[in-house]
């Protein structure tokens, strides 16, 4: 802002000269012009009609003094403050959560002015670091360990107003709803997908790198619907980073299953399958369509078993070979000579 006072008025002269002056001033305005002599007394001011200069006169010699007072508007805006960092967006349960507070103003010296209140998923306050300031208006740290896996509950207060977005729901986890994924007929299907029988897949958790878990404690949800409605479905953690889910089919259809992590579902979902009845499932039989023998047994097969008529066994050529044989031997047996007395 810059202002100044020009003209005779402002410039030694004579005691009864008319002393003229000319204020120019940039942002501002004029409020008040006075002029005192040597001894106090108040001089009279006439201004001009834009109030940026006028005229004075004195009525004796000696030093006078001129005082010109200027004002000048402006307008204070609320401070913006801001709150950033893991400590309020969440993040991998496994490593330490931090802030980054910005007052809005360019000097520090505020942290007392900075309050922050953390509390874990079962409602416990969390004790956090100090913050660091930056001495320009910024502050980082507060660190704090998720010791429980997820959502808190965050509220940040400068000079005793909560910030924008305050309080905050960050979620703390170590598996990536992004990443982890299911396996197994319980989400494939198959031949196997039947009524009545259990079905059960394994839930594979990752960090946000892709990379398995090696433990458990994530608290994934698992719902599946089938025509009727929903299915009971029980989730078992092996403690190394996967998930073991059984659930029995009460009716054939189709079944969708939705697998969720603090209430929110993994990107793969949701998955679809087929359950189909056992009657169904198995092969059916074929009709038999090849000629049936029929009942009468032939010729052949009669005189194999001892059925046959007299025909059929004189018409045998070995059974008539046999019978002559015979006969012969017995003929020669009749006419052989008695032996001597």
């Amino acid at each position: 802002m810059q202002c100044a006072v020009s003209g005779s008025g402002v410039s030694d002269g004579g005691d009864r000269d008319r002393h003229d002056f000319e204020i120019s001033t940039e942002e501002s305005e004029v409020s008040l012009v006075e002029v005192r002599g040597q001894f106090g007394t108040r001089c009279k001011v006439v201004m001009d009609s834009d109030n940026r200069g006028g005229h004075f006169e004195a009525v004796e010699p000696g030093k006078y003094t001129i005082s010109v007072t200027f004002t000048k508007t402006i307008i204070l805006t609320k401070a913006q403050c801001s709150v950033s960092g893991t400590a309020v967006q969440g993040g991998d349960a496994r490593k330490d959560a931090v802030f980054f507070v910005d007052t809005g103003i360019s000097v520090g010296g505020n942290e007392p002015a900075i309050q922050i209140e953390v509390l874990d998923p079962k409602g416990e306050s969390v004790a956090i670091a100090e913050l660091v300031d930056h001495e320009d208006g910024t502050y980082t740290g507060g660190e704090f360990h998720p010791n429980i896996k997820g959502q808190y509950k965050v509220s940040v207060k400068v000079w005793g107003e909560p910030v924008s977005g305050s309080p905050f729901a960050p979620v703390f986890e170590a598996a990536s709803r992004e990443r982890s994924f299911a396996s197994g007929p319980g989400v494939e299907g198959g031949g196997k997908a039947r009524v009545g029988r259990v079905m059960a897949f394994t839930i594979h958790s990752r960090d946000q790198s892709g990379d398995p878990l090696k433990e458990g404690g994530e608290p994934f949800k698992v719902l599946v619907k089938s025509p009727k409605g929903t299915e009971p479905a029980t989730v078992e953690d092996n403690n190394d980073g996967t998930y073991t889910v059984t659930y029995t089919p009460e009716v054939a259809g189709s079944y969708q299953v939705d697998i969720s992590l603090h209430d929110k579902p993994l990107s793969v979902c949701p998955y679809k399958l087929t359950i189909l009845d056992d009657r169904e499932a198995r092969p059916r039989k074929l009709k038999d369509t090849r000629a049936r023998p029929s009942s009468s047994r032939s010729p052949v097969r009669k005189a194999r078993r001892g059925d046959s008529s007299d025909d059929s066994r004189t018409s045998s050529p070995s059974r008539a070979r046999r019978k002559s044989r015979s006969a012969s031997s017995s003929a020669r047996s009749n006419d052989s000579p008695a032996p001597a007395a």
